[in-house]
C-alpha cells in the first residue's frame, strides 16, 4: 500500500508485480496479487481502467493517512528501492505498455545527485527525451524541463538532449522561459554555450528583439540553423528580395540531396516571397523533406502554409481540406500551433460569405493561441475588427478606437507588413469617422503593392461597410514561419 501511495499508483497489476519483484522485498507474484485483492476488498485500493487491471488508492484520505503513519526513513528507503527497480525495468525494456508511466514516475522521484553519480540513470533520461522528441511531444518535453529533475542536470546532459529540450521550449512558445534556460547554460560550468546562444537568438526573434538576436547569433558558428534564424529576422523586417534568394538557394540544395530540418523550415516559410507556381514547388519540397525526416510538426505546419497557397489560388475546397488536415495533426501531437489553421479556416468561411462561421473559427483560434504570442494576439484583435466591419457590427468611432490599439500592438512586433496592414485599416477607420472616402496615401500605395506584386499573399481582402462607405478590408492569415 505504501508503494502505491508514495510512488507508483496507476500502474497495471502486471507491471506492479514486476516492479515489486525488482526490489529487495523478495515477494512472490501470487502474494502480491493476493495483497492487492485484500486491499481492494478493504476499500483501500481500486482496480479499474479499460481492462480492469490498473491499481490506485480509493481516496486521497488513504494516501494522507498512509503518509502520516509512515516514518520518514521508511519513505526514503522505499523511494530508493523504487528508483533502482524503475531503472532496472526501464533498462530491460520489459514493460512497454506502461513504459511512459514508468519513465514519468522515474523523473518524478530520482534526484539530480543520483543522476550525476550514476551514468546508467542519466542514460534513461537521455533515452526518454529522445523518444519524446521523435514523437514531436514538444509541450510535454518543455514541461519536464521546467518541472522535473531535467532542469537540475541541464549542464551535464548531452548536446542532442539539450537541443531537444530547447527546441521543445521554442515550439511550445515559452520564449521567456527559454531565455532563462539559455542564460543558465551559458553561465554554467557545462559546454553548451554555442547551442545556448543559438536558441537564445531564436527566442529573441519571437520577442521582437532583433538587434539582441543578431548579437546572440554572433556567438554561434556558421551553420544551417544560424542561417535559418537570420532568415526569419529578414522575414519580419520585410527584406523579401534577399530572403527569396536564400530560399531558392536552399531549394537548389535539397534538389540533389536530403536537407536538414532547418533547410525545410526555410522552404516552408518562403511561400509569400514567391509567385504561386514557385511557392508551391518550395512548399512541396518542404513537405517531402519533413516526411523523409519523420518530423510531424514540420509536416503539419507546412500543410498549413500549403493551405494558404491554395486559398490564394481560389481553391477553397482543397484549402479547407488542407487546413483541416493540418489542424488534426497538430492536435494529435498536442501542438500549441493548432490555432493557426483555425485562423485560416475562419478566412475560408469568410471568403464564402459566412461571417458567423468565421467568428466561430476565430474564437477557437483565440482559445487555443498561447498568451505569450503577442503578435498573434494583435492579429486576432485585428481580424475581429474586420469581421465586425464585414457584418456591420462596428461603428466608425468603435473601429477607430479598436484599430488604434491594434496599431500600437503591431508596432511592438516590428513586423513591417503587419504594421502596414493594421495602420491602413486604422486609416480607413479615420476616414469613415470623418464621413469621407479614403484618400490616396503612401500607406495605401504600399498596400496596393502588396496586392499586385504577384507573390502569394498572407492576407485576404474582403468587402465591408463602415459608416455607409463600401470598402475592402484585410483579414490577416496565419502562416507558420516561426520555427
Amino acid at each position: 500500500l505504501r508503494l502505491v501511495v508514495f510512488t507508483i499508483g496507476g500502474l497495471t497489476v502486471a507491471t506492479l508485480v514486476s516492479l515489486i519483484q525488482a526490489t529487495n522485498l523478495r515477494t512472490r507474484p501470487d502474494t502480491i496479487n493476493a495483497a492487492i485483492g485484500d486491499l481492494a476488498a478493504l476499500g483501500l485500493l481500486v482496480i479499474n481502467g479499460d481492462r480492469a487491471d490498473r491499481v490506485r488508492v480509493e481516496h486521497e484520505l488513504v494516501a494522507q493517512v498512509v503518509s502520516e503513519i509512515t516514518p520518514e526513513e521508511e519513505k526514503l528507503e522505499l523511494r530508493s528501492q523504487v528508483v533502482t527497480a524503475l531503472s532496472s525495468l526501464l533498462d530491460a525494456g520489459k514493460t512497454s505498455s506502461d513504459e511512459e508511466v514508468l519513465y514519468d514516475r522515474f523523473l518524478g522521484i530520482v534526484t539530480d545527485a543520483e543522476l550525476r553519480q550514476e551514468p546508467s540513470l542519466m542514460s534513461l533520461v537521455v533515452r526518454y527525451v529522445q523518444l519524446q522528441s521523435e514523437l514531436d511531444r514538444h509541450r510535454y518535453l518543455a514541461g519536464i524541463c521546467k518541472d522535473s529533475v531535467c532542469w537540475d542536470v541541464l549542464d551535464v546532459l548531452p548536446d542532442t538532449t539539450v537541443r531537444s529540450l530547447l527546441d521543445a521550449i521554442q515550439k511550445s512558445s515559452l520564449f521567456s522561459f527559454g531565455l532563462v534556460a539559455t542564460s543558465r547554460l551559458r553561465n554554467g560550468p557545462g559546454r553548451h554555450e554555442s547551442l545556448a546562444s543559438l536558441y537564445e537568438a531564436k527566442y529573441l526573434v519571437q520577442l521582437f528583439q532583433y538587434d539582441e538576436a543578431r548579437k546572440a547569433l554572433d556567438r554561434v558558428e556558421e551553420s544551417k540553423e544560424k542561417r535559418a534564424v537570420a532568415f526569419n529576422i529578414m522575414l519580419n523586417l520585410c527584406q523579401d528580395e534577399e530572403a527569396a534568394q536564400i530560399a531558392m538557394g536552399v531549394f537548389s540544395e535539397v534538389a540533389t540531396a536530403t536537407g536538414t530540418e532547418q533547410d525545410y523550415v526555410i522552404l516552408r516559410n518562403s511561400g509569400h516571397l514567391l509567385p504561386s507556381e514557385d511557392a508551391r514547388a518550395v512548399i512541396d519540397a518542404a513537405l517531402e523533406g519533413f516526411t523523409l525526416l519523420g518530423r510531424q510538426f514540420g509536416f503539419a505546419s507546412a500543410m498549413n502554409n500549403l493551405g494558404i497557397l491554395e486559398l490564394a489560388d481560389g481553391e477553397l475546397a482543397p484549402a479547407r481540406s488542407t487546413f483541416e488536415s493540418a489542424r488534426d495533426l497538430l492536435a494529435e501531437i498536442d501542438s500549441v500551433e493548432v490555432y493557426q489553421p483555425h485562423v485560416n479556416l475562419s478566412a475560408v468561411t469568410l471568403v464564402e460569405g459566412d461571417v458567423m462561421a468565421a467568428r466561430r473559427w476565430l474564437s477557437e483560434a483565440r482559445d487555443a493561441a498561447p498568451q505569450s504570442l503577442l503578435q498573434d494576439s494583435a492579429m486576432l484583435d485585428h481580424n475581429e475588427v474586420v469581421l465586425d466591419i464585414c457584418d456591420g457590427r462596428c461603428t466608425p468611432a468603435e473601429a477607430l478606437d479598436r484599430t488604434r490599439e491594434v496599431v500600437r500592438a503591431a508596432r511592438r512586433t516590428r513586423d513591417l507588413r503587419f504594421i502596414d496592414l493594421a495602420s491602413w485599416l486604422n486609416e480607413l477607420a479615420v476616414a469613415a469617422d470623418l464621413g469621407a472616402v479614403p484618400a490616396a496615401s503612401p500607406l495605401a500605395e504600399r498596400i496596393e503593392e502588396i496586392r499586385t506584386n504577384g507573390r502569394v499573399p498572407m492576407e485576404i481582402f474582403v468587402p465591408g461597410r463602415l459608416g455607409g462607405v463600401e470598402l475592402e478590408v484585410p483579414f490577416v492569415l496565419s502562416p507558420n514561419w516561426r520555427y
